[in-house]
């Protein structure tokens, strides 16, 4: 039975690519246990953006509005570790690549941020003696954060859906492929081969960063083959603004922020809004 404890990563891709296919398949078993059995779960939960009004000001119109927006919640996870073995490391990539695209809970756009923490920004704003009038105050508020609402609403419709463990299967064939086509450092550093800048790596810095890359890459193919769409350098990509879907661009119009169904539903709503609205400035017309 293959011994995987207490090697280092480029250790076992070593040994992989040298053994007969029988011992090829318990390497790569062991490796995978190794990883879902790693302490690095992923973990979701809920964060608060919050601020303290004083007793005396929050029985006052302005306080009483920063009250109700003195806390407001949001769904984060962990993205990073502070542990440095390829285990955790490897474990961490795999749980942000799942949480980033697949789990529909979380929005991690700087924007969304940006805007929840609107009601905290006006509050401090606010006691460093800057004035609101209330129904502003109230208007700016409430805008923020129905357009966040709707930011996370469009965030979800851009979530392929895909269950943990569907996701680790998938991720187990990638990590198949990479043990398949796994080069060592000294490869990369003939002359024969492709050049990279390897100054101060070692052998497992260098296999975690072929590890996260690839996956990174294989993830992002299997995103568009989800939406149908063809591979290619040349080719661009967009997400439509309306249901989320990842797009092919055409070259000639890269400011397209539609997909091609949702551009004709919305040019058809144009149309009918257009004749809607030359309608009524006939009759108004015929009025007069």
């Amino acid at each position: 039975m293959y011994n995987i404890e207490d090697k280092y990563f480029y250790e076992i891709l070593e040994d992989y690519q040298t053994e007969a296919p029988d011992a090829q398949e318990e390497i790569f078993n062991s490796f995978c246990s190794l990883i879902w059995s790693s302490d690095n779960k992923r973990r979701v939960y809920e964060k608060e953006i919050k601020f303290h009004i004083p007793s005396g000001l929050i029985h006052t119109e302005i306080g009483s509005i920063f009250n109700t927006w003195s806390s407001v919640s949001y769904t984060a996870y962990r993205s990073v570790t502070r542990k440095t073995d390829f285990v955790s490391l490897l474990r961490q990539k795999v749980n942000n690549i799942y949480s980033a695209l697949f789990d529909e809970r979380i929005c991690q756009q700087k924007e969304y941020m940006d805007l929840l923490k609107v009601p905290k920004q006006l509050y401090l704003r606010w006691i460093h003696g800057e004035t609101f009038q209330p129904e502003a105050l109230t208007a700016e508020i409430d805008d923020a954060i129905n357009r966040a609402l709707n930011m996370k609403a469009s965030c979800k419709k851009q979530k392929i859906k895909l269950e943990w463990q569907d996701y680790k299967r998938l991720v187990e064939q990638y990590f198949r492929k990479m043990f398949d086509n796994y080069i060592c450092l000294d490869d990369y550093e003939t002359k024969d081969s492709l050049i990279v800048q390897t100054n101060g790596w070692n052998e497992d810095n260098f296999c975690i960063s072929y590890f996260c890359n690839s996956l990174n890459g294989y993830i992002k193919n299997y995103q568009k083959s989800c939406f149908g769409l063809k591979r290619g350098r040349n080719r661009h990509y967009g997400r439509c603004q309306d249901c989320g879907c990842l797009y092919e661009k055409n070259k000639k119009d890269t400011r397209s922020r539609r997909c091609q169904n949702c551009y004709l539903k919305y040019r058809t709503l144009r149309k009918k809004e257009t004749q809607r609205i030359r309608r009524m400035q006939m009759k108004s017309v015929q009025m007069y």
